[in-house]
């Protein structure tokens, strides 16, 4: 169906063929596509903050934020496997502080935040290059996706 000479089908170059034409409906057809959805993925992540900062993780090299620093992914419902894996425990009660919606070109990202004070695990010392404290005062943003430095530039806003 051509479209490039809506609504002079006459001068359409397929003119004799137009089924819009035909059907009396050229300024209708053709219709435009239908928007392509876009699947939401739902993801929980860990506000895990003690009095050194704001826990941050690298994320694998390749991948989504790939080699940034992020908050840590919560992949099950209790956190604790989490926090023992990061050699962390609670030192309070775990809070839904927020939700971070974020669009990708293939999928859109639902975040929601769990918030729990922490404190590192007897003598445990993080692995170099793997995870640190983040305090927004000490350090830059250099190596934070763009979401979780708005998200953290808003929690300091408003915890001060």
């Amino acid at each position: 169906i051509c479209t490039r000479h809506r609504p002079q089908c006459l001068l359409c170059p397929v003119n004799a063929d137009c089924r819009a034409r035909q059907m009396s409906r050229v300024e209708e057809l053709p219709t435009r596509k239908p928007k392509r959805s876009i699947p939401l993925r739902k993801q929980t992540l860990l506000v895990a903050r003690s009095d050194q900062g704001l826990l941050l993780v690298k994320r694998p090299p390749t991948g989504i934020w790939g080699g940034l620093w992020s908050l840590p992914e919560l992949d099950e419902n209790e956190p604790e496997s989490l926090l023992a894996r990061l050699g962390l425990e609670a030192t309070g009660q775990a809070q839904v502080v927020g939700e971070m919606t974020h669009l990708f070109s293939h999928f859109r990202l639902q975040a929601q935040l769990l918030q729990i004070p922490v404190k590192p695990r007897g003598d445990r010392v993080f692995e170099s290059g793997e995870q640190l404290w983040y305090n927004p005062q000490n350090n830059d943003r250099t190596g934070l996706p763009a979401p979780i430095a708005q998200y953290i530039a808003n929690l300091e806003r408003y915890s001060s």
